[in-house]
């Protein structure tokens, strides 16, 4: 009787995983830090989870969804990120404490298709460029769907003994990064962001604040060098959303999108 219990357990936990890959397509995914010890040996413990609004976690990322994962401490030395535990709503991964890090995540892409009546719920959350909007005007009329290749990258700030990593672009299709010392984030205080795609500074995107206390989220945009300067409002958990859009470069009917989440915590003033 227990046997049969358990196997129904892992059975309703494999339809859960293959929901949540289906029903998480247009929510972000973001890191969240568990736990973390400020002395070299120690573990910090992570969680990966997809929402549609953060913080709320609403749906697991399985672990067999990630492309690629792993952190780099102050040195600007790799560290390895590995996943733990798989639960409802939420993927758990650890990485050894070597000072402050920073921390990222590619997942697999995946395809979908979006009825009409959706968009405009979608368009208010990414902010597209006008050229998205007018391209999809010309599909729309020659009556074609809305069809989309998606791919999620996750980042997370770890403060730490040591100075501020500032790193190259990494490997990533969309890449976003903190310039400032995640030690030093202090409510009130002004600071500024780096987006890349492909290694390349990407201007002109529409990027989001979020805070974990349903606060206003704040809008900016990049400017011709990629960067984007923001004062954080409060203390708190906070993400920087954005969504990158284009016409794919093998099939002009299909849509390419890079979804990037930027997580880290502030302080408050002394």
């Amino acid at each position: 009787m227990k046997l049969h219990r358990f196997s129904q357990h892992l059975r309703r936990s494999a339809l859960a995983l293959l929901i949540s890959a289906s029903s998480a397509q247009a929510h972000d995914t973001w890191f969240e830090a568990l736990s973390g010890n400020a002395n070299p040996g120690g573990l910090h413990l992570l969680a990966l989870a997809t929402g549609n609004q953060f913080p709320k976690q609403e749906f697991a990322v399985a672990a067999n969804v990630l492309v690629r994962q792993g952190c780099v401490d102050a040195g600007g030395r790799s560290r390895a990120l590995q996943p733990q535990l798989q639960l409802p709503t939420r993927l758990l991964l650890r990485t050894a404490v070597a000072g402050a890090m920073s921390c990222w995540a590619q997942l697999t892409p995946f395809d979908i298709e979006l009825a009409a009546d959706k968009l405009a719920v979608y368009f208010d959350e990414i902010r597209p460029s006008p050229a998205v909007l007018a391209a999809w005007a010309a599909l729309q009329a020659r009556g074609l769907p809305w069809r989309e290749r998606y791919t999620k990258y996750a980042r997370i700030e770890l403060p730490g003994s040591g100075p501020p990593a500032l790193p190259a672009p990494l490997a990533l299709g969309l890449d976003l990064q903190l310039l400032a010392d995640a030690n030093q984030l202090q409510a009130g205080s002004t600071v500024g962001f780096q987006l890349w795609r492909d290694g390349q500074a990407l201007a002109g995107l529409w990027l989001e604040l979020r805070g974990a206390e349903g606060e206003p989220s704040l809008w900016g945009q990049t400017d011709g060098a990629g960067q984007l300067r923001l004062t954080l409002p409060k203390a708190g958990a906070w993400v920087l959303r954005g969504t990158e859009l284009r016409l794919a470069a093998d099939d002009a009917t299909r849509w390419d999108s890079r979804f990037i989440t930027l997580a880290f915590q502030v302080q408050a003033k002394p």
